[in-house]
């Protein structure tokens, strides 16, 4: 089998590797041929990364390639994803979190039964080649975080993944290759049983090993690497372990199984359009089992359907009967895997500690247990302690020559970001309808930036199939006719009579010709990722920023440059010209409606949705708004004089707000969205008042309650003002009423509601103070529409 799929963006050590192996001819190129290339290059071709959860003698289950979308039980689970991201979100953002098994953090959810026996814990099981009772031992931490790293809690816009072609030989070969060039003194040694591994009398280390005649051999080192299974490495080093490092390798545990490489379609889902690359089985006696499907998956040119079945060791042929032996295509093969239980976990911690690492003793540990279990984490692994070596050489080589040793580092180079497969032939890869709908939209607002700017611009998608789009100006700059960074007439140096003008210290001349040719080279924005395009569909303009924040889209100086300036001097003009939301477009604006009808109804402002909607906003960590708010975590807008500080212009608006309610001591005040409660205790302290804040958000509820624990008169309610203002108990019974930017979460449609609401707490001639952010008059009409 050996190894199968890998991306650039989850593997990127290994990915940078292959390229290094195939001496720059690095390339995910079309499947054509069934050899390797020559020279040792290695190829890549796109893979079917499908999924399947269904029965082999009952015609149920769903697959990724072919979901049952009439099913009710298929949009119940498709609910549940959708839920589970949000939640697994959640969770991974608080570090303060307690870590516990994936069997008690399901209990403690609310997921439906279709979603946990049909998505979740299949497709956990498959991954680690496990039964659904050892995924309900995993730490749910490690797994959600496993998850996200690599795409399987996204919906859309999951990676392209990839496949050697020719198999693992192909990769075998090319390491081979390389390091004989690399390491011409070095020795491989394959098809080798290591016995034992023993210190010498004179410090050095001793490796003895069966060769593939059945003689034993001895090698003599300086320094093992151990990148076996961890009960495997124990038992090598016997004597020669540490307390403390039979104590940390003993804590992995492994899941074992059986591999039988066949061609029987029984083991397989009953019906074949549910047939997919990874196959998560059952029968009706509730076995379950993993199978590949390996011409999906990395032969295509197979000419029958090869199999890969993965069954648990414990599931011994009378409980669970093989596949027949006439379709075998080799003898069973015995795998081991390691867990991410909890107990593993606290391994893991401990593993880089220099009680378990002994790289002045010689002895280092590295494996993929120290990760999840996969490729990247054992490559990972191998170079964290080939730097633990080569420092600690480094120290006894500057102790040899009596210099100072203390901080000896070793200086690594910088990395070099890696080439985007030059020289190969582009991969076959179907563009998605949403993607092309976004690229269209995109590539029409920039054509109007180019014409808005005088300059052009280059679009360069930097993925399969490696599309670049360039937009020419149509015309002179809106703007002037100028490049909008140029200086100003104000900004040119004043001169004397008699003397040529400058322009920041150089001629006129010199300055103009660079403007010209400033404007004559394009702006260069570049597409990482089609989930980009697919942000920008949904998202608009909101979706481009996340984008740049997830750096899906880069773009050069000059575009920032540009865009900066163009904000700042004509920001109604960039607005209304180069809009991202593709509403002008005929062919585009019925779809953008019926998509944003669609979140606009799962998302309403309800009562029951209000909630999920600030804890999406603002239950990210208390540290994150402790660092960016001032000691009173006000999140609005401050009273600005000159020479102020961020705490101290909030003191005045906070006075300015007491000044204007004009307050009288006693009175009793309702804050509507009171957030982390800075407002409601400044006016309880310094104009003892009677202040009662309202928030649905757990976080804010629970900072403010621990900040105004020795505040009187003042109290918290974790509930919604609709709730709270309409109940009778609540009616006329405050003197003033303040929300600042509240106003803008309430939506459009609920603002008659919110004043109502305002009303009805208000005591007859009580006062109200709402602080709003405005906007421009011509923006109003596209915000009530959206």
């Amino acid at each position: 089998m050996g190894f199968q799929i890998c991306n650039p963006r989850h593997y990127p050590r290994l990915y940078r590797w292959m390229q290094k192996l195939s001496l720059g001819a690095f390339s995910p190129s079309i499947w054509p041929d069934e050899h390797p290339r020559q020279h040792g290059d290695i190829a890549l071709r796109p893979t079917n990364n499908s999924f399947t959860c269904a029965s082999c003698d009952e015609p149920t289950g769903w697959s990724s390639d072919n979901p049952p979308v009439w099913r009710l039980r298929f949009w119940r689970m498709f609910w549940d994803i959708l839920k589970y991201n949000r939640r697994a979100d959640k969770l991974l953002r608080d570090a303060e979190a307690e870590d516990c098994s994936v069997s008690e953090w399901l209990k403690a959810q609310d997921f439906g039964e279709a979603f946990i026996k049909d998505y979740w814990l299949p497709m956990a099981a498959a991954l680690w080649s496990c039964t659904e009772g050892d995924v309900g031992k995993i730490s749910v931490r490690r797994l959600l975080r496993f998850f996200k790293q690599h795409d399987h809690n996204k919906v859309f816009c999951r990676q392209t993944w990839y496949t050697i072609k020719g198999g693992s030989s192909n990769y075998i070969h090319a390491f081979k290759r390389r390091f004989a060039d690399i390491c011409p003194r070095g020795q491989l040694v394959t098809n080798a049983d290591v016995e034992r591994v023993q210190r010498a009398a004179d410090g050095t280390w001793e490796v003895y090993y069966c060769d593939s005649g059945g003689s034993e051999e001895k090698v003599a080192c300086d320094a093992v690497v151990f990148a076996t299974h961890a009960p495997t490495t124990l038992k090598l080093l016997g004597d020669a372990a540490t307390d403390e490092q039979r104590r940390v390798l003993s804590q992995f545990r492994y899941y074992e199984c059986k591999v039988y490489i066949h061609t029987d379609p029984s083991y397989m889902a009953l019906d074949r359009r549910n047939w997919g690359s990874w196959n998560a089985v059952h029968n009706s006696r509730g076995q379950q089992w993993c199978t590949y499907w390996l011409n999906s998956l990395q032969f295509p040119h197979f000419a029958k359907d090869v199999f890969a079945t993965v069954v648990p060791s414990h599931m011994t042929p009378d409980v669970f009967p093989p596949p027949p032996r006439d379709t075998w295509l080799c003898e069973p093969q015995s795998w081991e895997h390691p867990c991410i239980d909890v107990e593993s976990e606290k391994g893991r911690q401990t593993l880089f500690s220099l009680d378990v690492q002994r790289p002045d003793r010689g002895i280092v540990f590295a494996g993929a247990y120290g990760g999840s279990g996969f490729h990247e984490d054992g490559f990972r692994e191998g170079r964290k302690v080939a730097r633990l070596l080569m420092q600690q050489w480094a120290r006894e080589s500057c102790t040899a020559e009596g210099h100072r040793h203390e901080g000896a580092q070793i200086c690594w180079p910088a990395p070099v970001a890696m080439e985007r497969f030059p020289g190969g032939s582009p991969v076959v890869r179907e563009e998605f309808l949403w993607e092309r709908l976004a690229r269209t939209i995109l590539t029409q607002a920039l054509q109007k930036l180019a014409d808005h700017v005088g300059r052009p611009i280059r679009l360069h998608c930097a993925y399969p199939p490696w599309r670049t789009y360039h937009m020419q100006p149509t015309a002179m700059p809106k703007s002037s006719s100028r490049h909008p960074t140029a200086p100003t007439e104000a900004e040119t140096p004043p001169t004397s009579p008699g003397t040529p003008r400058k322009a920041h210290g150089r001629d006129e001349n010199d300055s103009a010709q660079q403007q010209q040719q400033q404007q004559g080279r394009p702006m260069v924005l570049t597409v990482q990722s089609p989930a980009a395009f697919w942000r920008m569909v949904i998202g608009s303009d909101i979706g481009l920023g996340v984008a740049l924040q997830k750096a899906e889209i880069v773009y050069d100086a000059g575009f920032r440059d540009v865009l900066r300036a163009v904000a700042l001097s004509s920001a109604e003009s960039i607005v209304q010209g180069a809009d991202l939301s593709g509403l002008r477009m005929p062919l585009v604006r019925p779809l953008y409606f019926v998509a944003h009808k669609l979140w606009e109804w799962t998302r309403a402002n309800t009562i029951d949705m209000a909630k999920l909607n600030i804890a999406a906003h603002y239950d990210l960590g208390d540290a994150l708004y402790e660092r960016m708010l001032d000691v009173h975590m006000q999140y609005s807008c401050a009273v600005w004089q000159p020479g102020d500080t961020l705490a101290g212009a909030q003191l005045r608006k906070m006075d300015k707000i007491a000044q204007s309610l004009e307050l009288k001591e006693g009175e009793r005040v309702l804050e509507i969205g009171c957030g982390w409660g800075g407002l409601s205790r400044y006016l309880a302290q310094k104009y003892k008042m009677r202040v009662e804040g309202l928030t649905i958000s757990n976080d804010q509820l629970r900072v403010a309650q621990a900040k105004a624990h020795d505040v009187p008169g003042v109290s918290y309610h974790l509930c919604d003002y609709r709730d709270f203002c309409n109940d009778e108990r609540n009616r006329e019974r405050f003197d003033a009423v303040v929300s600042i930017e509240m106003i803008e979460a309430v939506g459009y449609e609920y603002l008659g509601e919110y004043f109502n609401c305002i009303q009805n707490a208000l005591k007859p001639k009580g006062r109200c103070l709402v602080q709003g952010i405005l906007m421009p008059d011509y923006r109003f009409d596209s915000y009530v529409n959206t």
